[in-house]
């Protein structure tokens, strides 16, 4: 609907408007909603949009549409157009075949990409736990306190919560990590670092680091966890149900960094 009648455009328009309006209010999807609202605009012409701002605006704008465009400005518009639309095709290609790559970069300069989060929706929702202890020696007794990120879930008695517009990346980036079947970026290492040191950027981007202001762990270690959300008819707080599935990265102290060096 967007490159036929102004009439469809419009109403093409005001569909994605809606749908995303909803997608804001009911889901949480960090920026990404709003994102997707300022690319349809591009679907209303100037009169549409004089509408909705003040008056003094609508003659700034109109100033700004009756100067006079130069050869040099329509020559350099055509030839950036002509280059978006070469460029393009490679993505347009990728977004029609069977075998769609998201995220993918096809010229040096990275100007026209594909992006995409979803390939598909997963169906069980696995978590990283991550969790420290001061003890020195390790066994069946010891006691692990669990690091709380600012959303991701972790306690299973917390609420879920909401984020939108913003995007915890931190958080984000974990998620996507529990999806893999063991370990395999390096700044999950170098996170497990900085809890040993009980580096203050710990505290910064977590919730909660349950050993702040006191002693460094001496071990910590992360397991990976199946969520799933608890039912109304169960008689209990907790907003989760978890099940222990592996053992996502074995304990750690900061003696295999040095080690390693």
């Amino acid at each position: 609907m967007f490159f036929v009648a102004a009439v469809f455009r419009r109403l093409g328009a005001f569909c994605i408007l809606i749908f995303q309006l909803i997608l804001f209010t009911t889901g949480n999807l960090a920026y990404l909603t709003l994102q997707t609202i300022v690319l349809t605009l591009v679907a209303f012409n100037d009169e549409v949009l004089k509408k909705c701002v003040r008056p003094k605006t609508r003659l700034r704008w109109q100033a700004l549409v009756d100067q006079p465009v130069s050869v040099t400005q329509r020559s350099f518009s055509v030839f950036i157009c002509a280059g978006v639309l070469i460029l393009s095709f490679r993505p347009l290609s990728n977004m029609i075949s069977p075998q769609q790559r998201m995220n993918q970069s096809y010229d040096s300069l990275h100007l026209i990409n594909s992006y995409g989060l979803f390939g598909s929706v997963t169906e069980t929702r696995f978590e990283i736990v991550i969790s420290g202890t001061t003890e020195s020696t390790l066994s069946d007794k010891t006691q692990w306190l669990e690091y709380e990120f600012k959303c991701k879930p972790g306690d299973v008695t917390r609420r879920p919560c909401w984020v939108t517009p913003y995007h915890l990346r931190l958080d984000w980036q974990m998620w996507f990590s529990a999806m893999r079947p063991q370990i395999q970026e390096p700044w999950l290492v170098t996170l497990a670092q900085k809890m040993l040191k009980n580096d203050s950027w710990v505290d910064r981007q977590l919730a909660h680091n349950p050993f702040s202001g006191g002693e460094a762990p001496r071990f910590v270690k992360m397991d990976l966890y199946r969520y799933e959300f608890s039912k109304i008819s169960e008689s209990s707080e907790a907003w989760w149900r978890r099940s222990y599935v592996k053992s996502y990265m074995p304990a750690i102290s900061l003696r295999n960094f040095m080690e390693k060096n």
